[in-house]
């Protein structure tokens, strides 16, 4: 672990906030969708007058208006899945079964206990004697993350880890998915930052190349990576069936999955 000591830009306590303002977004999005549902079943003409002003609106960022059309697209998802008279055809025979108000909130219990432990516990342990061990749980939480996202549909962890990052991680980890697996396997099989320089309070070298080909990781940076991740992946499935049953078969995967389980023991 690298130890300059002359800068500190990202300090645990601005971690932490990232990750309190994340978790205020997903609140946010959640009750824009049922509030986005209660119109779809209430006042259906609405409901689409609403979904077409934004899809016409070029005041809008792409990526913004992309977020927005895709909550109004899960909630008509919803909503064919509940086969609701009078405004939505029926379910086409042979559709997977709607996902359940018991099965959302048990999701959403594990997504606040994976904000908790990961989210939450990360910012006070990026310190001098233990910021080494910071990546360990990050690499951890990235894994879980491609668990629940790609359960079974992506045969194998190394697979479902490069998916994950090809497809949710920027540049310059998106062009090269196997160093940041390399480095994964290193730092949980033997504790070894293979690829990389490992530093924190160090945001000036974050993802400086060095001579040797490696790779200066800041602590702090890497966990505000992982906050943005967590969240852009967390507000997918939060309006995604399809995204809820793989995070389901997950947890159902005793052998390779299962639940995140919090409390005393019994």
């Amino acid at each position: 672990m690298s130890s300059k000591r002359n800068a500190h830009q990202w300090t645990p306590d601005e971690a932490s906030e990232a990750g309190r303002k994340g978790g205020a977004r997903r609140q946010e999005q959640r009750r824009e969708l049922f509030r986005l549902r209660r119109l779809a079943r209430d006042d259906f003409k609405k409901f689409i007058e609403e979904q077409e002003a934004i899809r016409k609106n070029t005041t809008l960022p792409d990526a913004e208006r992309d977020r927005l059309l895709a909550i109004y697209e899960a909630v008509v998802e919803h909503m064919l899945s509940r086969e609701q008279p009078g405004v939505f055809q029926a379910r086409p025979q042979g559709a997977p079964s709607p996902v359940t108000d018991e099965e959302t909130k048990q999701i959403e219990s594990v997504v606040e206990y994976f904000c908790q432990i990961y989210l939450g516990g990360l910012p006070p342990i990026i310190t001098n004697d233990s910021a080494f061990l910071s990546f360990v749980c990050m690499v951890c939480a990235f894994d879980a993350l491609s668990g629940y996202r790609y359960a079974n549909t992506v045969a194998g962890t190394g697979n479902r880890f490069r998916t994950f990052v090809a497809n949710y991680f920027p540049e310059p980890y998106r062009s090269d998915p196997e160093r940041l697996w390399k480095f994964r396997c290193r730092m949980l099989h033997g504790f070894s930052p293979a690829g990389y320089v490992l530093t924190h309070h160090h945001s000036e070298d974050h993802l400086k190349l060095l001579a040797d080909g490696r790779w200066y990781l800041n602590a702090e940076d890497f966990y505000a990576l992982l906050v943005n991740i967590a969240q852009t992946y967390f507000a997918e499935l939060l309006v995604s069936d399809e995204l809820k049953r793989l995070f389901l078969a997950r947890l159902r995967d005793h052998e390779q999955g299962g639940p995140i389980v919090v409390g005393p023991v019994s």
